[in-house]
């Protein structure tokens, strides 16, 4: 995991070292924000297709390298600390949460004007922690853990891959306000089953700051 995490951080300083050989208008920044977020598990089988959604409210907090590459794009990468999952109700006779510690990069082409921004970009996700409670015992477990002592048949894999859409305003003065909508693309059932799959999708809106005002 350690391993894991450094990879995710140094390459989020190797774009930001990258876009200062294009430009020198880089500016770096923070973001706090509320998501909702969504699990999906889905179930094909031949005379019988079910589906199971559940969802959570999380908050993150983010690292933002801004980097103007001319007047009207920019490249900015983020690096993201926040809380996912879902919560379903009685899949084991009870209320069924999936809490989730991840950390995210996503990386957004932007187009900018007069403090406007929109655009998107690849997202990688990597689960630090994970919990399911309650399980089929009622107990507290790692949603990581296929193992019937883990979260058995629920269990997801740590690493997801997501696309991301983002747009929002920058103030004068550096103050942002964003929204952004991130689904997953991978199927991220950790069992050995092809007939399931389960995915995640994201919707959030931040508040955060730009040092150095709004740029270009």
């Amino acid at each position: 995991m350690k391993k894991t995490i450094r990879i995710l951080a140094t390459s989020l300083f190797l774009l930001t070292i990258t876009g200062t050989t294009f430009s020198q208008d880089m500016r770096f920044g923070f973001r706090l924000g509320v998501t909702n977020n969504f699990v999906t598990y889905t179930v094909e089988e031949e005379g019988y297709d079910a589906k199971y959604e559940g969802s959570n409210v999380g908050f993150y907090a983010a690292g933002v390298a801004n980097i103007q590459l001319s007047e009207h794009f920019a490249l900015q990468p983020n690096l993201v600390v926040g809380l996912k999952g879902g919560g379903f109700g009685a899949i084991y006779g009870s209320i069924t949460k999936i809490n989730i510690v991840a950390i995210d990069v996503p990386i957004n082409a932007l187009y900018t004007s007069n403090g406007f921004f929109i655009g998107g970009g690849p997202n990688f996700s990597y689960g630090l922690s994970g919990k399911l409670k309650p399980n089929l015992e009622g107990e507290k477990v790692d949603i990581f853990d296929d193992s019937e002592e883990g979260a058995g048949d629920l269990a997801l894999k740590r690493f997801d891959i997501g696309a991301n859409l983002l747009v929002g305003y920058t103030l004068p003065n550096g103050l942002t306000f964003s929204a952004h909508f991130t689904p997953g693309l991978a199927n991220i059932y950790a069992p050995d089953a092809d007939n399931v799959k389960a995915r995640t999708k994201t919707f959030g809106f931040s508040v955060g700051y730009l040092f150095g005002g709004k740029g270009k």
